[in-house]
């Protein structure tokens, strides 16, 4: 069964890391991993799969299929912005996580300073404020 799981908050929050962090363990785990950044920037091809960005870090860490949606651009597929579930309807593998989509119908990964205010839309799975342990994250997704 695949399990969803969004990563959201302010850019320089942490989510790179976070999602670099549980990509590691999952696959040491032997699990399959694909990633999904949604950025609402007009992008070009220049802006994803090199040293520095996050599609290429997603990659690095192991992730098994990695996706940029924008309104210019679907990496991989579609010179146009695809809908999430037209996304999650094509893979096959045991976790997808996303970064961003914070209105999407999905459990989230909340990560902000303390007192910051972050409206999503779904079930709230762990607020990250500050330091955090990525195993323990691991284990609440595993058992989610």
């Amino acid at each position: 069964m695949t399990r969803i799981f969004s990563v959201v908050g302010k850019s320089k929050r942490g989510k790179t890391t976070l999602l670099t962090q549980l990509i590691r363990l999952l696959k040491q785990k032997g699990y399959t991993v694909c990633v999904i950044k949604h950025s609402d920037q007009l992008l070009t091809f220049r802006d994803f799969d090199h040293k520095g960005k996050d599609t290429f870090t997603f990659s690095e860490a192991g992730a098994d299929e990695v996706w940029l949606t924008a309104p210019s651009v679907t990496y991989h597929l579609h010179s146009e912005e695809t809908a999430l579930h037209k996304i999650l309807e094509t893979l096959k593998t045991d976790f997808i996580f996303t970064e961003g989509f914070k209105q999407a119908d999905t459990q989230k990964i909340v990560l902000r300073k303390p007192g910051e205010d972050i409206t999503v839309k779904g079930d709230v799975l762990v607020t990250i404020e500050g330091e955090y342990d990525p195993e323990e994250i691991l284990e609440l997704l595993i058992h989610s």
